[in-house]
């Protein structure tokens, strides 16, 4: 959803539409959201698709012990969640001040 909004503003941002759209700044708006896409599937890719594909394969319950490569790497896979937490607040103001005075964004 963030990808189909972000790049239908860059698309219009980009076009000869008299710049519609250029003066919505990106990271103020979504923040650092990409980093936190990635550090998400970062995490799926390392230690949950790994943990699936043995429970498919063997058939057997899930091993706890399987997420302990994610928990010691807590802090590496969600780091960018702190950034984006420090930053939600303004991102929604942000957020209500373009709608709020933007027809145009509002049907974006």
């Amino acid at each position: 959803m963030t990808d189909i909004f972000m790049t239908s503003i860059n698309i219009l941002k980009s076009s000869q539409r008299d710049g519609i759209f250029n003066d919505i700044d990106m990271d103020k708006l979504f923040s650092n959201i990409k980093d936190v896409l990635d550090g998400n599937l970062l995490f799926w890719k390392e230690i949950l698709l790994p943990m699936r594909v043995k429970l498919q394969q063997t058939g057997l319950p899930m091993d706890p012990s399987d997420l302990k490569d994610g928990f010691m790497k807590f802090d590496i896979y969600f780091k960018p969640y702190l950034h984006y937490v420090l930053d939600q607040k303004a991102s929604a103001e942000y957020f209500k001040q373009k709608f709020s005075r933007d027809d145009l964004f509002q049907h974006l």
